[in-house]
């Protein structure tokens, strides 16, 4: 499997067109699943024509699952239905003989005992016919379909019976299921003495039958008699042209008889074809309109044999003697090879009739193209070899042969390519098993159920021809292959399983080992196995195993990587291939037993698809994408989904009707719903894939961003590249993904739209086509359907529902069910109008008044709601482009109306849409009355009157939000209201007995209400308080003036902070209370910060609040209240100094501060007699170091006066100690610097 690249580069323009993106991986896969080789290609790959194999271990592998699980042909179905219990007797008492055969095409077998023939349902072994009215012995049977316009239409087939003297022709008609046999005969005729030995009809009503003498034979019948006087006669087309006019037994050839024992006819290619009992072949032309016959060549056995042994010269040519079977080879199976003979031991020779490469020439020879060995012939060859064939099949791709065994049991063996569906070699597995012994007759189980999708094939000569693709691509909508073995004892049935058969045998077996999935994963590849999986994990009638496919997909399909460097010269093969065509080396044919002529030898042989888009050329660049199988399964399935319906002209016009222009729908609405429900199935799974993508994808991106923060990048690096190389693969494949959903989305809507017109008779629909949609929807393909713009599918929805409303039918209905079914396509605006519609045509036909006005006024309201949901769109559609010019043309267009309920619509759109702020760029008379009505536009009311200048307006309407009590509006924005408030009203020109009181009005209730901020500060910190909560809701809920915030809240929650601020506010400067609830407010500092760094910052932020007012900052008091309280804590003397001095309070007032406390000898420092002096000297240590100070030299005179007491104090105490020495000192040092600090 070739990887996908996509640079990014690539990458970012498939996210601006997401969809055409999908569309053209989606094509890539189309083609890619016609690229398989076609048979003649398969035999160029061994050589040049006519080629051999079968010789080579690749020709037929061994066991694809290496032993690891049983293998593929153990788990075929077998059914075996014994003979009815009335036939067993018959069979028992036979005097002459006893013939057995099928009928696969209505679902019968029959049984000729002597004279006697019955017909019954093979599946069931019910329904039993017969016919007795012979006399002789039966010896040849045939079911043919009558040619057309000679019988009545009952008559569903004819029975031709043959016996030695005479011919007789039954019609049998089908009711229901049920076969009835007409009793009498429509035709009988004499068998001129040669009797028949076997009957075959073609497809345009012809009977053939072999006789025993070597000639074909017709019997040609009419609906009138002719001039001879006959409806019916006997033709020998093995004789000159004169058999027409003599009669049989006249026209017997002279030498010994040859009895033909098969007859085949192709009539797809009109030829026909005998094989005789000594293995002559015959080749008949039936002419280009298949009414003629002449015999173009026969090909004696041992020809045959000789051309066989020259291609393969090493096999024994006992192996190619005895011929068992031939069968025609469709062209949609191969163009070139149209025979394939099988002989006793199981080899197969490929025929050609035609003597140069044009396939659609007329027979002119038997020419051997290819000789294919059974298993046996390789090394690693089973211990049973094929022998002894009765009887053989092949139907497309898939070999039967029934061999002989024992007496009681054959051998039933096929062999297939249906794992190797892409190889270029004829690659195939073989399987054997036991069947019941006699099997006489051998046939494929009936029609197909459901249409194959067909691939486009265009030969050398320019000829089209349709070919079918492997079961691979179509195993999704072909049921398995059956095969039905007749025996004289019962019927056996079998059911040859598809790749989806082998992985859904394994998924339901718990037993199966994990080998098994990945050598299944292995064989197919994993693109080819994630579009396995996918058949099953989108089966809704078995969720379990669903479920079971699912994780084997995301377990074995792969992940994307990034592919660093890519190649440049990157060949372009098959992208999503499970094993790619190896190489450009298929060889031409040579012109030595080859009709087809030379080939060219650079590209597979004889097939070219048309009608897809070429293969993505990946782009080049250093970082590339790889996805994974599974992404590349998902867009291989779809294609599958799509495949039958992506070309196909979805209407033809009507020819039998007086309208020219009215068409039919190419598929008819089951069809359509057959192909729409896997679709659905598969959108519902990939949108749990894209979801479960795109979590894993940002839990990858999320745990690298986490990666960074560790600190030991070095250690993790190379851990990182490949998970972010990783992640963003993962999303890149995520973003395709997306893309992939978009389209299925997109296409099931569209088919649920088809679906519908199906239902509701398109015909008459597409009368009501616009001219210009029936010119697009003319030669319109699903793939055009798609990718068109909305137009297009919305003018289908528009004409179907403008059907039901010329009628005057009740549209509702189909406006539902097309809502339900695409929504992106008739959307609710489209189903509004529909309703609008459907209410002013009823508003026309009402006579009643009221009632008339009742339905144009909701006909007006669904209107006015269509515009809405338009404007939504727009606007949403805008926001994915740069601009949105579509959504501001509307918008504009709309509020040109003059239609003030309209605008009042409108208006609540924008407010309901988070869209309010374009209001106020509205130039509307209607705007201000639509804002005053609205109760909760009074924002908006204030933002309009400050942009129109109405400053005063503006300012008095937020007063009242700030003042207005509730939860609308928090403390935050009630602050911010006021503030808002004095910038609109500081901004008019206003006099100072009007406007000057209300902006001190509004500068107060600013200042109360930061205060109440502060107390809801607080109180959102006292975690002591269990009512807190409570409490700051209350001050959300409105504004207090400042006796309610200090008597309700602060005082008695002891807010000291707060209500030092309150008392500031207020001016009220009573020294005591000042001090007192300063010592309340920093006896709960302390209890809070323990370390003194903590209360210096605390203090400092204290200070620079209230330091300014002397009144409300007592120095003198603060000091020694600190100063005491934090000796007692153990802090440093004079602790206070730097947080003061940071507050800028000056320092000479802490020195008249310090310096009065210390000679006023306060009691409270008798025991810490030196802690002052320590403050002192840390105080002149701060100012010597540089302090800032305007009175600097004042200053240090002042000190100096104060040194000397100083020391006159130390040296006179009582108990001199090292502290005390140590002040002395200090204060010495400091003294003689401040002289020398004066004196200069």
């Amino acid at each position: 499997m070739a990887p996908l690249l996509c640079s990014p580069a690539a990458a970012e323009a498939s996210g601006a067109s997401g969809l055409k993106s999908a569309v053209k991986l989606v094509e890539s896969a189309l083609q890619s699943d016609s690229a398989y080789p076609l048979l003649v290609d398969q035999f160029a790959a061994y050589g040049p024509l006519p080629s051999c194999s079968g010789l080579q271990d690749r020709d037929y592998p061994a066991d694809p699952y290496c032993a690891a699980a049983p293998a593929p042909g153990a788990s075929m179905v077998c059914r075996r239905v014994p003979l009815p219990a009335e036939l067993a007797e018959q069979v028992a008492h036979a005097q002459m003989q006893c013939r057995l055969g099928l009928f696969p095409e209505i679902g019968r077998a029959w049984l000729v005992v002597d004279s006697d023939l019955f017909v019954w349902r093979y599946e069931t072994g019910d329904d039993l016919a017969y016919f007795d009215g012979l006399s002789e012995a039966i010896l040849a049977v045939g079911l043919v379909q009558p040619r057309p316009g000679v019988f009545q239409r009952h008559i569903h087939s004819l029975l031709c019976l043959a016996t030695c003297t005479e011919i007789v022709i039954l019609g049998a008609t089908m009711q229901g299921d049920e076969l009835l046999l007409q009793p009498e005969p429509v035709f009988t005729l004499s068998a001129d003495g040669v009797p028949a030995t076997c009957v075959v009809g073609s497809a345009l009503g012809r009977i053939f039958l072999g006789g025993r003498d070597g000639c074909l034979y017709e019997i040609v019948y009419s609906a009138g008699s002719s001039w001879f006087g006959s409806r019916c006669r006997k033709v020998n087309h093995s004789s000159s042209t004169l058999s027409y006019l003599l009669p049989a037994f006249l026209s017997l050839p002279f030498g010994k008889e040859d009895p033909i024992v098969q007859v085949v006819v192709d009539d797809d290619r009109k030829a026909l074809y005998t094989r005789s009992e000594r293995g002559t072949l015959q080749l008949f032309d039936l002419g280009v309109r298949g009414d003629q016959a002449s015999r173009v060549i026969s090909l004696p056995q041992h020809q045959l044999v000789q051309m066989a042994s020259r291609v393969a010269p090493t096999t024994d040519i006992d192996n190619f003697r005895v011929l068992v079977h031939i069968q025609v080879i469709p062209p949609s199976e191969s163009p070139q090879a149209h025979l394939v003979v099988i002989t006793q031991t199981g080899v197969r020779l490929y025929l050609t009739t035609i003597s140069h490469g044009v396939p659609e020439a007329r027979p002119s020879t038997l020419a051997l193209l290819h000789v294919r060995l059974p298993p046996g012939f390789t090394s690693h060859a089973p211990s049973q070899r094929v022998h002894g064939v009765r009887t053989a099949m092949c139907h497309r791709g898939t070999t039967v042969l029934v061999a002989s065994h024992t007496e009681d049991k054959d051998v039933f063996w096929t062999l297939a390519a249906d794992a190797y569906p892409f190889q270029q070699f004829f690659t195939e597995t073989s399987t054997f098993g036991p069947v019941d012994a006699g099997v006489c007759c051998l046939a494929s189980g009936g029609p197909q159920r459901a249409p194959r999708p067909q691939c486009i094939v265009s030969m050398p000569s320019g000829a089209v021809v349709l070919s079918d693709p492997p079961t691979v691509v179509t195993q999704h909508m072909d049921g398995p292959q059956k095969f039905v073995l007749l025996s004289r004892t019962s019927c056996c049935l079998y059911e040859k399983p598809r790749p989806v058969d082998m992985l859904r045998g394994f998924l339901q077996n718990r037993a199966t080992p994990e080998e098994a999935l990945r050598a299944f994963f292995a064989l197919h590849g994993e693109v080819q196995a994630s579009a396995i999986c996918l058949i099953l994990a989108c089966n809704p009638l078995d969720a379990h195993l669903a479920k079971r496919a699912t994780h084997a997909l995301f377990r074995y399909g792969g992940e994307a990587k990034l592919v660093e460097h890519a190649p440049t010269h990157l060949a372009s093969p098959p992208l999503w291939a499970s094993t790619p065509l190896a190489g450009n080396q298929a060889r031409p044919l040579n012109s030595f037993g080859s009709p087809l002529g030379a080939q060219s030898p650079v590209r597979p042989l004889g097939w070219r698809p048309t009608a897809l888009s070429t293969p993505i050329v990946p782009q080049q660049s250093a970082a590339e994408v790889a996805f994974s199988g599974r992404h590349h399964g998902c867009y291989v399935y779809f294609s599958r989904l799509v495949r039958p319906l992506w070309t196909l002209n979805l209407v033809s016009p009507v020819k039998d009707c007086s309208l020219a222009d009215m068409f039919a729908s190419s598929i008819a609405g089951q069809d359509v719903e057959n192909y729409l429900q896997p679709i659905v199935s598969f959108q519902r799974f990939l949108t749990t894939l894209v979801g479960l993508s795109s979590e894993s994808s940002f839990a990858d991106v999320a745990a690298i961003s986490q990666s960074r923060l560790d600190p030991d990048g070095t250690l993790h690096l190379r851990e990182q590249t490949p998970r972010k190389a990783q992640a963003e693969a993962a999303s890149r494949e995520w973003a395709s993904l997306s893309q992939l959903l978009q389209l299925v989305t997109h296409t099931a809507e569209l088919l649920g739209l088809w679906k519908v017109l199906c239902d509701h008779q398109f015909r008459a629909v597409s009368a009501a086509f616009p001219p210009d949609l029936r010119d697009q929807l003319r030669n319109a393909t699903l793939r055009e359907l798609v990718l068109a713009d909305r137009q297009l599918p919305a003018g289908l929805a528009a004409a179907l529902v403008q059907t039901y409303l010329e009628d005057n039918a009740a549209a509702e209905a189909v406006s539902n069910r097309l809502r339900t079914v695409c929504p992106s396509l008739y959307r609710i605006e489209d189903a509004l109008f529909t309703r609008a519609h459907e209410k002013l045509l009823a508003a026309r036909a009402e006579r009643n008044h009221e009632e008339r006005c009742k339905l144009l006024d909701e006909a007006l309201t669904l209107c006015k709601q269509v515009i809405r949901d338009m404007l939504s769109e727009l606007r949403a559609s805008g926001d994915s482009r740069a601009d949105g010019s579509s959504y501001e043309a509307m918008l504009g267009l709309a509020l040109r109306s003059d239609d003030e309920t309209f605008h009042a619509s409108l208006y609540d759109w924008l407010c309901e849409s988070g869209q309010s702020a374009r209001l106020l760029d509205v130039r509307s008379p209607f705007l201000e009355a639509y804002l005053q009505r609205r109760c909760d536009a009074a924002d908006l009311l204030w933002k309009y009157h400050e942009r129109v200048g109405n400053y005063s307006a503006a300012a008095r309407i937020l007063a009242k939000l700030a003042d207005r009590p509730g939860t609308d509006a928090n403390l935050s924005k009630r602050l911010e209201y006021l503030a808002r408030a004095i910038v609109c009203i500081k901004s008019t020109h206003f006099q100072v007995t009007n406007e000057g009181n209300f902006l001190y009005q509004l500068e107060e209730k600013l200042e109360v209400a930061r205060l109440q901020a502060k107390v809801q500060d607080a109180l959102r910190q006292r975690s002591d308080l269990p009512m807190a909560a409570e409490l700051v809701a209350r001050l959300d809920a409105e504004l207090v003036d400042v006796t309610h915030l200090y008597g309700d809240y602060a005082d008695p929650y002891d807010l000291a902070e707060c209500k030092l601020a309150i008392v500031r506010s207020s001016g009220y400067d009573k020294p005591l209370l000042v001090e007192s609830l300063w010592q309340s407010l920093l006896e709960r500092e302390f209890l809070n910060n323990v370390r003194p760094d903590q209360m210096s910052q605390r203090l400092e932020s204290l200070a620079q609040e209230y330091a300014q007012s002397e009144k409300f900052f007592p120095l003198a008091f603060l000091v020694k209240f600190l100063e005491l309280r934090g000796s007692q804590h153990g802090f440093e003397p004079g602790w206070i100094l730097e947080p003061l001095l940071g507050a800028n309070v000056s320092i000479s007032r802490l020195r008249d501060t310090y310096n009065d406390l210390y000679r006023g000898k306060d009691p409270a420092f008798t025991e810490r007699s030196l802690h002052l002096l320590h403050a002192m000297a840390r105080l002149i240590e701060l100012f010597l170091n540089g302090c800032h100070s305007t009175d600097r030299r004042w200053l240090a005179n002042r000190c100096i006066n104060d040194i000397p007491g100083y020391l006159v104090d130390l040296q006179s105490m009582a108990a001199r100690d090292n502290a005390v020495d140590s002040l002395i000192s200090k204060f010495k040092e400091f003294q003689a610097r401040l002289d020398r600090y004066v004196v200069a």
